[in-house]
């Protein structure tokens, strides 16, 4: 098969938006349900959780500015009703109402900042913290959601117009914000006192993190085969990512480092191993397979004018 001109409309910034924009989804998910689960247990955890949400999500969002020929009117289009049942203006609304939760969550278990604002009521600062991790919650799974939808509804990509876009986008946030939380728990120290439950809890992340693994390689599969036989640019799609000029990133980095090491990584882990090495590079591996994904995703989306 001769040569192919990759899909270049969308580029590498709105690759890095699909990217952090999920993972500050999923990491938004995961700490909002620790918070929930654990109460003020891992008050660290849900810290770090709460303001990486945010500045992901921050620093995804002006990718996708900086990509649009005018960004200052961009910044706009969640103040438009004149088509609210468009995802464009339900994604803007969903990411500014994002950015104001999870800013919010942060702030919230930020001690200096509930101790200075909410003196001698730490029962007040507890309730607003566990309100605000319900609803980043919430805000974390639509915003991870959003990522996928945002090219599934151009009609004119065989590869990105399916709704199994949005479905592995998802799952892959969902992983990559766990693999986050375990990496940040990897490479801190845990309270004497907190040491058995915070394992046990890293043990349910291996176990999601194993599952996740599985349903994104299912699904990849299952959007690679239908896209096959969406015609000819669908199969021009699919050749360009299994055999084509983006093959050995591919099987590589995505299929070799994203899917298959770390899904061996967690599994010795369940199995006992618990050796810092497998737990730091188990989701380091997950977060260069999520971002693998999506720029794969993107480049090999060849347009039907093709």
């Amino acid at each position: 098969m001769g040569e192919i001109a990759l899909q270049s409309s969308w580029g590498v910034l709105v690759a890095l938006y699909l990217f952090l924009g999920g993972l500050a989804g999923g990491t938004a998910l995961v700490t909002g349900v620790v918070r929930l689960k654990y109460g003020e247990r891992f008050p660290r955890l849900v810290r770090f959780g709460a303001w990486a949400s945010a500045l992901l999500l921050i620093c995804g969002v002006l990718c996708l500015l900086a990509e649009t020929t005018m960004p200052l009117r961009a910044m706009q289009l969640w103040r438009a009703f004149t088509n609210p049942t468009s995802w464009m203006t339900i994604g803007a609304w969903l990411l500014v109402a994002g950015i104001a939760v999870f800013g919010l969550f942060a702030l919230a278990s930020t001690p200096a900042v509930t101790g200075a604002l909410l003196r001698k009521k730490p029962e007040t600062a507890a309730k607003l913290q566990k309100v605000f991790a319900a609803i980043a919650a919430v805000l974390g799974a639509c915003v991870a959601l959003y990522t996928g939808i945002l090219i599934g509804v151009l009609i004119n990509h065989p590869l990105w117009n399916t709704p199994l876009i949005p479905v592995l986008f998802t799952v892959s946030a969902f992983d990559t914000g766990i693999a986050l939380v375990c990496l940040y728990l990897a490479l801190g120290k845990p309270t004497d006192d907190a040491k058995e439950e915070q394992a046990k809890m890293t043990g349910l992340f291996e176990k999601c993190s194993v599952g996740l693994i599985a349903a994104e390689a299912v699904v990849l599969v299952v959007l690679l085969a239908m896209t096959n036989g969406a015609g000819t640019v669908g199969g021009l799609s699919v050749w360009a990512l299994l055999a084509g000029p983006l093959a050995l990133p591919f099987w590589l980095v995505l299929v070799v480092c994203g899917l298959a090491a770390p899904l061996v990584l967690e599994l010795l882990q369940l199995r006992g191993n618990h050796a810092r090495w497998l737990t730091v590079a188990a989701p380091a591996l997950i977060l260069v397979g999520g971002l693998a994904l999506r720029f794969l995703i993107l480049y090999a989306g060849l347009p039907l004018s093709l």
